[in-house]
């Protein structure tokens, strides 16, 4: 075993990553449920946000989520 001193902490990976981009006030429309909650989960690391789901049809499912802080 050895100890690497000063080596980086990797980026996440996540397909995500372009919803970092958003300002406060600007909205991200998800049409999957899975994909919804794995992006509020996701998000919610990164700063606050706000959540709604426009559609709960599972064939046209639609969450909305806004970057508030």
């Amino acid at each position: 075993m050895k100890i690497i001193k000063n080596k980086p902490i990797p980026k996440t990976r996540s397909k995500f990553n372009e919803l970092l981009n958003m300002k406060v006030g600007d909205c991200a429309e998800i049409n999957s449920r899975q994909d919804f909650e794995s992006a509020m989960n996701f998000l919610r690391k990164h700063f606050k946000i706000k959540t709604k789901q426009a559609n709960k049809d599972f064939n046209n499912y639609v969450g909305l989520i806004w970057r508030v802080g």
